[in-house]
């Protein structure tokens, strides 16, 4: 792993990543579930960063030209509710990157409930 994406980890968790300890069977849990946050949590940004890129390529592309029809709108519109599922989602990924990071809160342990509400 480059040292540049292991930050979220503790020093003996880099530690145990290295080779330098035996591995903690809930510290490499730990340490992957982090892991696979992470990855999602990149791709997440992706997909939101790219919504948002096409909702104001769109948004500006209507405004150059007034006489848009309905159709445009309705896209329009597609186009800037998939941004804010995106953003949706990489908040709630977020959300448990940093629980499971900073507290380390097990994302498994919150309710679905709970995930939509926060």
């Amino acid at each position: 792993m480059p040292p540049e994406q292991d930050n979220y980890l503790s020093r003996p968790e880099r530690d145990l990543i290295q080779g330098n300890h035996a591995m903690d069977p809930s510290a490499l849990e730990r340490v992957q579930q982090l892991e696979s946050l992470r990855v999602q949590l990149e791709a997440a940004s992706m997909r939101y960063k790219a919504a948002t890129a096409q909702y104001r390529d769109m948004l500006e592309a209507q405004t150059e030209e007034a006489a848009q029809g309905p159709e445009a709108t309705d896209a329009l519109v597609r186009c800037l509710q998939a941004e804010a599922e995106a953003r949706v989602e990489y908040g709630r990924i977020l959300r448990m990157f940093t629980d499971l990071a900073m507290h380390g809160e097990v994302p498994q342990a919150r309710s679905a409930a709970a995930a939509d509400g926060a």
